[in-house]
């Protein structure tokens, strides 16, 4: 999956689950999942080498922002 394609994937999981459909909000959800994601794989890179993780997860909050 594309970091395109998984940045409108969970906006669409959080546009379907959050009561208030506002769009500003349902964005915001999507980034902290995503900066959550980047925070737990740069912790770990430094033990093990994951950057391709860590570089999709910075591609799909770059995605997610141009929503």
């Amino acid at each position: 999956m594309t970091p395109k394609e998984k940045a409108k994937e969970m906006f669409n999981k959080y546009y379907q689950t959050i009561d208030i459909y506002n769009f500003e909000n349902v964005k915001q959800c999507a980034l902290i999942a995503a900066d959550e994601m980047i925070s737990v794989l740069a912790d770990l890179n430094g033990i093990y080498n994951i950057t391709p993780a860590l570089t999709y997860w910075q591609e799909v909050k770059q995605e997610i922002e141009k929503i």
